[in-house]
């Protein structure tokens, strides 16, 4: 009979402790996570009530305020179920009770589960010796379990976050209830009784729009029984409604609209602004709308309608470029979808700007070609710190844009002109901040002006003085010279003052297009454009007149839905492209100089005053033409060379535009300057990247790269010369250029044949010395296999009676095996046949691990192979080899390393791969590891054998040693035979009296 097994009291009473500190932690956390939830809840209603009235000005829909409540009612009881109730009345079995104390107290060590399992799990048919052990398990675990502290199995965090967080809202609502008492009363009034309105709720008016951008403001002009305005279609129509001076402001407006083209209308609310005014906005307007507004008891007598027009945009952006000849770029970027073009667009590389970006090579000029959808009154750009502005021109084609060279934004690179000053054919007015002005002198070297005509941004325009009386009171600023032409004003936009173009007012007419047709003096006195030069504050720097000299105008009346401004974009100063500056010349006169990545901003308006809803912008990038990239590294060569060596130097050159020369540069230590020597293969036609040692070498040689080589012989080098050599290469650049860069300087030191050999041999030792290490290494897999193999064929053969059926070779192996030092052999769980331990999961980690130690093992074998191949080349590349010894070495060690390499290891790879499946399956059998284990013994039998050719090598190296150590022997007994018979030859002369 045996006897029965129960868990002592102990245990049982602490599985219960944890399972009451269980139920109560669940239950606390629940609860606090649910009061969390409606605390949550509320605060979201109370904002959303709140967002929705600030938005609406009416209260939340009774519906959704009936939704949210029975939402909140299915949401509270859900959590209730499942983290309350379903948490605290889950059941706990004993097992799952001793797991969890094992797991988070590991001195434990299996005792209380297995305590637990064994009154569950015995058949009766255990031995006196299992009981009795078991009895044993069963005391110490009850010991053990006495001096728990069953606090640290649970994690506090989550249970202090919850509570945490329920008490924040709890204190946050009573905080609301005492600080706030009638915005709760509210909440409770819309989301408890549902009240239909909970929230408690006074007159001439006037109407303008603000017109976009810049916020422009824009009166409504009378047009018959009603006042009429007109608006960019698909705009924003943003209503400005201000009370009349006198008039009391009421408290809400509204606006009743009518839809003219679809038939729909309303009555919208407007939003009142913190400066007593309200606005509307009609988003997206898409057909003429007509309203009325209304304010307490005010309501227009005439209606206000808008009529929707297109805004003025561009359709079509076109560079039309001229590249540098040296990129060899003419003729490759031609956009084939830009359509008609002038002629004057002919023989350039049109693009079409598809993006907010662009790049361009540096110096490269082209013409920035605008293609809108409807005619244009005049043109605002913005690049960098400058701004153009120009109108449209009406009369002879030759009225053109004033040739214009800028500086770069830098203050300190653009100088002020001085008194009578020019620069190009351009008349310049300097203006200070503080309102000084400078002389101006036009740049064809005419007299100075003799008409009271003011300048635009002098004094007399600016400040109101005259030429010829006293300084008057100085005064504020006036408007920029164009905005005073035009009737505009000046407004800030992105940061800087910009120029606005002129606004319409009721009863007033439209600017009308500059016309020059009809003026006699027009080619002398004519003006349609301003370009202006702003500081970082903002204020003007100075400004140019825009007029005729020879040629087309930018944007002509004729043909006013496009426009053509010139530009050249480099990073050099006026003075520095003067003298380039004629060979750019176009029709519409020299281009302005343009900063690279500089954006670009245009704004357009129309015959009718409207802008562009959304200025167009893009960045022009001045791609700069970088030096030659050099990438080199040496091939077969170390830093120890013969006088007979050739350098092998292999790797790339790249330029952005092409390549013109490269060549070696080498330096000998203590002679003259460096000098150069020409590649084997010279670089010819310009690439753009170009191989050291062309294609040519490619040929049969997958595993070496071609390469120049630098020939040494020729410089009659002696033993200790060092030698530095290097790549350089030259690039076309003939505008900025050539750029020229250097590549990696490698250093040589000249010595003798024995002494590099000495070398190699050193290396050769390092290489055989890892060799042998992955040997070893193998070796320990085989024996890791053997053991794991011996294990499972024990456990297979059933040898619970003390019999074992392993194979002899597999039990010799086994034992060799344990005896083994390797810690991952000794430290693997030894055979047990009480099947406690899982075997299974040994022999899984088994194959896991000889995967990765025979794929680490492969990754060394390669580096030494490739290290051999590198001594080969060394050898050969230094004139230091045989035919024998090379003969030794490709026959004998490299071709079977890469039999090894390529074959074996990676049958050996998947081998084990497969059996690592099957472990994981556990599904493998002793066969399965025969197989592994015999290709494990076939690769470390052709290792060993590569191993026995590496020291015969290693002899072969040995004996030349030794002949250069006898034979510098043989050079000192020489010397000190000569001293010592010159010692003696000296003393017969002495003794014969020859000598004193």
């Amino acid at each position: 009979m045996t006897r029965p097994v129960s868990p002592p009291p102990d245990i049982q009473r602490r599985l219960k402790q944890l399972r009451r500190r269980i139920r109560a932690y669940v239950l606390v956390e629940g609860t606090a996570l649910v009061l969390a939830t409606l605390g949550l809840l509320f605060w979201l209603s109370f904002l959303l009530d709140v967002a929705y009235f600030h938005w609406r000005r009416v209260e939340l829909p009774h519906w959704f305020r009936v939704a949210f409540d029975v939402f909140v009612l299915g949401l509270v009881a859900a959590l209730l179920l499942t983290w309350v109730v379903a948490r605290t009345f889950r059941r706990f079995r004993e097992r799952a009770l001793a797991l969890v104390l094992e797991r988070r107290f590991p001195e434990l060590n299996d005792r209380l589960i297995t305590a637990v399992e064994a009154s569950q799990s015995l058949t009766g048919r255990e031995t006196p010796l299992t009981l009795t052990m078991l009895e044993h398990t069963i005391q110490e675990a009850a010991r053990l379990v006495r001096s728990l502290d069953l606090s640290l199995v649970f994690e506090k965090r989550p249970l202090r976050r919850a509570v945490v967080s329920a008490a924040v809202l709890a204190v946050s609502i009573a905080a609301l209830a005492v600080l706030n008492q009638q915005a709760l009363a509210r909440w409770k009034a819309g989301f408890v009784d549902l009240q239909p309105q909970y929230w408690e709720r006074e007159y001439g008016l006037v109407v303008r729009v603000l017109m976009q951008p810049g916020d422009v403001v824009r009166e409504f002009e009378p047009a018959g029984t009603e006042l009429s305005i007109k608006h960019a279609r698909s705009g924003d129509l943003v209503l400005l409604i201000e009370s009349e001076p006198g008039k009391r402001t009421p408290a809400r407006v509204q606006i009743e609209y009518q839809l003219l083209d679809s038939g729909g209308g309303g009555v919208a609310t407007c939003t009142r602004s913190s400066d007593g005014s309200f606005r509307y906005t009609f988003s997206g307007l898409l057909e003429d709308v007509r309203f009325w507004v209304i304010g307490g008891d005010f309501r227009n007598r005439y209606p206000y309608v808008v009529r929707v027009v297109d805004a003025p945009r561009a359709d079509r952006i076109i560079l039309a470029c001229r590249y540098p000849d040296y990129t060899g770029l003419a003729g490759r970027s031609s956009d084939e979808v830009v359509g008609a073009l002038p002629p004057e667009f002919d023989g350039r590389d049109n693009v079409l700007l598809a993006a907010t970006q662009q790049s361009l090579p540096m110096e490269t000029d082209f013409l920035l070609h605008v293609q809108a959808n409807k005619p244009l009154r005049r043109v605002s750009m913005q690049f960098g710190r400058f701004e153009l502005d120009f109108e449209a021109v009406r009369g002879t084609p030759q009225l053109a844009a004033t040739r214009a060279a800028f500086k770069t934004a830098a203050a300190d690179v653009l100088p002020r002109p001085t008194a009578g000053g020019v620069l190009g054919s351009v008349q310049w007015t300097s203006t200070s901040a503080a309102g000084d002005s400078a002389e101006s002198a036009d740049a064809s070297g005419a007299d100075a002006r003799s008409d009271d005509r003011p300048v635009a941004g002098s004094d007399a325009e600016r400040a109101g003085t005259t030429t010829s009386g006293g300084p008057s009171p100085p005064k504020p600023p006036a408007p920029s010279a164009s905005a005073l032409e035009a009737g505009g004003t000046e407004s800030g936009s992105e940061g800087r003052s910009t120029i606005s173009p002129p606004v319409g007012r009721a009863g007033a007419a439209p600017a009308s297009v500059h016309d020059s047709s009809n003026d006699a003096g027009a080619a002398e006195t004519a003006f349609w454009g301003t370009l202006t030069e702003r500081n970082a504050a903002g204020e003007i720097v100075r400004q140019v007149r825009l007029g005729p000299q020879r040629t087309r105008p930018f944007l002509s009346a004729e043909a006013a839905t496009t426009f053509t401004v010139p530009f050249l974009i480099t990073a050099q100063t006026e003075q520095q492209v003067a003298k380039r500056l004629a060979a750019y010349e176009t029709p519409w006169g020299t281009p302005l100089i343009l900063p690279p990545d500089v954006r670009v901003r245009i704004t357009l308006e129309d015959e009718d005053g409207l802008l562009s809803l959304d200025p167009e912008r893009f960045t022009v990038n001045g791609v700069v033409d970088q030096p030659p990239t050099i990438e080199t590294r040496l091939r077969g060569i170390g830093s120890s060379i013969t006088r007979k060596a050739r350098i092998p130097v292999t790797g790339w050159i790249r330029d952005d535009y092409g390549i013109v020369d490269a060549g070696f540069v080498y330096e000998i230590g203590g002679r003259a300057e460096p000098e150069t020597a020409t590649f084997e293969h010279p670089v010819t036609g310009y690439p753009r990247e170009f191989r050291l040692g062309g294609e040519a070498d490619r040929a049969g040689e997958e595993r070496t790269p071609p390469a120049e080589r630098f020939d040494v012989l020729p410089l009659e080098l002696s033993v200790g010369d060092k030698l530095t050599l290097f790549v350089r290469a030259v690039d076309g650049d003939d505008i900025n250029g050539p750029h020229q860069s250097d590549g990696e300087r490698y250093t040589f030191q000249v010595v003798t044949n024995e002494e590099l050999l000495s070398l190699l041999y050193r290396r050769e030792l390092n290489q055989r010395q890892i060799f042998e290490r992955v040997i070893e290494e193998l070796e320990q897999t085989r024996q890791d296999l053997i053991l794991h193999r011996a294990r499972l064929a024990e456990r297979d053969d059933g040898a619970g009676e003390g019999q074992s059926r392993i194979a002899p070779r597999t039990r010799a192996a086994f034992v060799a095996a344990v005896a083994q030092p390797d810690a991952s052999v000794k430290n693997s769980p030894a055979p047990s046949t009480s099947g406690i331990g899982d075997l299974d999961t040994a022999v899984e980690a088994c194959a896991q691990r000889s995967l990765l130690a025979i794929r680490k093992n492969r990754t060394e074998t390669l580096a030494v192979e490739q290290a051999f191949r590198d001594i080969r080349e060394e050898m050969v590349n230094n004139r230091v080899d045989t035919p024998k010894l090379l003969e030794r070495i490709d026959d004998r060690i490299l071709a079977p390393l890469q039999r090894i390499n390529e074959a074996d290891f990676l049958e050996l790879d998947r081998a084990l791969g497969q059996l690592a499946l099957y472990a994981q399956r556990r599904q493998v059998g002793t066969d399965d590891f025969d197989g592994v284990i015999d290709s494990t013994d076939a690769l470390i039998a052709g290792l060993k054998a590569i191993l026995g050719e590496m020291r015969k090598l290693e002899s072969f190296q040995e004996a030349v040693e030794l002949l250069k150590a006898i034979i510098k022997q043989e050079e000192e007994l020489l010397e000190k035979t000569k001293q010592e018979k010159k010692k003696r030859d000296l003393e017969k002369l002495r003794g014969s009296g020859l000598l004193d």
